[in-house]
């Protein structure tokens, strides 16, 4: 289990995060909503380690993992994509699934092999094409591909469906809820797409001004007089 306690952030005098408690296992999806600057974003980097926390804990099962880098956390089973690509530019697909897992883990015994990852998303006639020649839906594969090379426990996905169009969105949750049920990946994701992210979520969180406001299953969050007051209208006021 993958748990959060009184997770706090601050920058100076501002308040970021502001006790945030949350928890979730494996082989399910767990959808963080919001506005911008609610939050979520600062979350996936503490969990993932790309920034400490002010206070508050993270638990791996029954270990702290508040002090290792995000490196450490890799091998732990806690892998982030965020919502900026960060393939390497000039090498095929192959290569970067290969550097990747060279860098960040260093292991001979990943349970999954590149080649095994590009087939598990039936990307792999992709293999030799330079990743600049992709598609924003075929980058996004090749990144949870990549992923897949370090056997995580736990994904997170910050705006997984940022620029895709409808077919690759599809693709994606797809993706997402095979890896979920077969795979028994816990996955987290944030994206501004509620009603996608809720299509697919077993478990919801809304959060505003660095708290959670709301939570629950998507019936529960849709209905959540929390929701509609603070969330869902600003989503009809400004439609994408």
């Amino acid at each position: 289990m993958l748990n959060i306690e009184n997770l706090s952030k601050s920058y100076g005098n501002l308040g970021v995060l502001n006790g945030i408690d949350l928890s979730f296992e494996r082989g399910e999806i767990r959808s963080f909503l919001g506005p911008n600057g609610a939050g979520k974003t600062t979350t996936f980097n503490i969990i993932s380690g790309v920034e400490p926390p002010s206070g508050g804990s993270i638990h791996l099962d029954e270990e702290n993992l508040v002090d290792l880098p995000i490196h450490m956390r890799a091998r732990k089973g806690i892998t982030y994509l965020p919502q900026e690509t960060s393939l390497f530019r000039g090498l095929s697909v192959l290569d970067n699934i290969k550097v990747y897992g060279a860098r960040i883990d260093g292991r001979e015994d990943s349970q999954m092999s590149p080649i095994s990852s590009l087939k598990r998303l039936n990307i792999e006639e992709l293999k030799g094409r330079d990743v600049t020649k992709l598609s924003a839906g075929q980058k996004r594969k090749v990144e949870i591909a990549r992923a897949l090379v370090l056997s995580p426990a736990y994904l997170l996905l910050d705006e997984p469906f940022s620029d895709l169009d409808p077919r690759s969105v599809a693709g994606i949750k797809d993706i997402l809820t095979s890896l979920k049920e077969e795979e028994q990946i816990g996955i987290a994701l944030s994206d501004h797409r509620a009603e996608e992210a809720l299509s697919i979520s077993d478990y919801n969180y809304l959060l505003k001004d660095g708290i959670i406001i709301a939570k629950g299953t998507s019936e529960e969050i849709v209905e959540s007089e929390a929701a509609k007051k603070t969330y869902f209208v600003e989503e009809d006021d400004n439609p994408r």
